[in-house]
């Protein structure tokens, strides 16, 4: 789909990402994660912002954070739940049409390294926890 580009910037439309973004948003991905805040309205307002910013290092972060709160007892609603399956949505959209890959593809890519984020972050965690 072609657009204008003045009419993209207007409305917030950005091109695809390229293989290097995607590859240097992963590797934020299994850096180190962010607190999020424990208020909920302030939560919402965080994920509300790093969701509608379009940027897949704050997709691949949301995910992570996500992820990471039980480290910090953070209990996770519905919106926060919604907005996890969103940045999941769209991270896995974004590889399906950046690596040219499948919708299946894609989801599987995203969904393996979403298990290895959570068992690196539980080795760590326990690790921690027996020193």
């Amino acid at each position: 789909m072609l657009i204008p580009k003045q009419r993209a910037q207007q409305k917030g439309i950005r091109p695809l990402s390229n293989v290097d973004s995607i590859l240097s948003s992963r590797a934020l991905f299994f850096g180190e994660y962010a607190r999020l805040p424990f208020n909920t309205s302030e939560r919402r307002i965080v994920l509300q912002a790093r969701i509608e910013s379009g940027c897949l290092h704050d997709h691949f972060g949301i995910i992570r954070d996500m992820i990471c709160a039980k480290g910090y007892n953070l209990k996770l609603n519905s919106h926060d739940r919604s907005i996890l399956s969103l940045a999941r949505e769209m991270l896995e959209s974004e590889l399906m049409y950046v690596l040219n890959i499948s919708a299946d593809d894609a989801s599987t890519y995203l969904r393996e390294d979403i298990e290895k984020r959570q068992r690196d972050f539980n080795t760590q965690r326990y690790s921690s926890v027996d020193n």
